[in-house]
C-alpha cells in the first residue's frame, strides 16, 4: 500500500512540474503579448475629435515600420524667427492615440508642440509591440520631433502613464530630455530620480487619474512645463 501511494504522489509531483512548466513556458513565449496587449483600430484626423489644428502623421522607425499619431503644433505659435518647446507622449496600455484624444485636448499645454504616436501594433501603427520595438519606437518620435522647423530641440520633455513610464524614462537616458514627466509607482520614482516634485491624486486608481486629477492636475502638469521648458 506503501508503494502505491508514493506512485501517486511522484505521479501528482510530475504533473504539478509538467503543469508549471507549460505555464512557465507559455508565459515566456507570449510575454510581449500579455506586456503590450496591443489595442487595434484606425486613427482618425486629429480635425474629427475636436482639436481643429492638429496633425496626422507617418513617422518610420530605424528599422522600417511605420507609426502613426498625431502632432499638435505649438498654440500660440512662437514669434517669428523663434522655435517653441515640445512635448512627446507615451500612453499607457490597452491606449491608443485615439482614445487619449480628451487627454491630448484638455492637457495640451500652452505654447508647446504635443507628439503622440501609436506604438507599433497598436492602431493603425504597423509591426508588433515588443520591448525592444517600443524603445525604437521613443527614438523616432524623438527624432521625428527635433527634426520640426518650429520645434527647440534643447527643450523637450517627455510624460509616461503606466508602461509609457517605462518608454519615457528610457528615452530619457538616451536623449537630453529637459524634463519627465511619469505617474505610476509615483514615489518609488521621485525618490530614485530625486524628483522635484511629487504631485499626489489620493482618490484615483490606475486608470483614472484624468479624471480625478481633474483642472489641479492640468494646471499642475502645465505649470511644470512652463517652469522647465523656458
Amino acid at each position: 500500500m506503501l508503494t502505491t501511494v508514493l506512485k501517486v504522489l511522484i505521479g501528482l509531483a510530475v504533473i504539478a512540474v509538467l503543469g508549471y512548466l507549460v505555464v512557465a513556458g507559455m508565459a515566456w513565449r507570449y510575454q510581449d503579448r500579455m506586456v503590450f496587449p496591443a489595442p487595434r483600430g484606425p486613427l482618425p484626423h486629429p480635425t474629427s475629435l475636436g482639436i481643429a489644428d492638429g496633425e496626422r502623421v507617418t513617422v518610420r522607425t530605424s528599422d522600417g515600420v511605420a507609426l502613426q499619431g498625431w502632432y499638435l503644433p505649438p498654440n500660440p505659435a512662437p514669434a517669428q524667427g523663434t522655435t517653441a518647446p515640445g512635448l512627446i507622449w507615451f500612453y499607457g496600455n490597452m491606449e491608443t492615440v485615439e482614445g487619449i484624444a480628451p487627454a491630448l485636448r484638455d492637457f495640451r499645454p500652452p505654447g508647446i508642440a504635443v507628439l503622440a504616436l501609436d506604438y507599433r501594433g497598436y492602431g493603425s501603427s504597423g509591426g508588433e509591440p515588443t520591448e525592444q520595438g517600443v524603445y525604437l519606437d521613443a527614438e523616432a518620435a524623438w527624432e521625428y520631433l527635433v527634426g520640426r522647423p518650429a520645434i527647440d530641440s534643447t527643450r523637450i520633455a517627455v510624460y509616461g502613464r503606466s508602461v509609457g513610464s517605462a518608454v519615457a524614462l528610457y528615452l530619457a537616458t538616451e536623449q537630453p530630455v529637459r524634463a519627465v514627466i511619469l505617474i505610476e509607482m509615483g514615489r518609488a520614482v521621485a525618490r530614485a530620480g530625486r524628483a522635484e516634485a511629487l504631485i499626489e491624486i489620493p482618490e484615483a486608481g490606475h486608470n483614472d487619474t484624468y479624471f480625478y486629477g481633474g483642472t489641479m492636475y492640468i494646471s499642475r502638469f502645465h505649470e511644470f512645463l512652463r517652469t522647465h521648458l523656458r
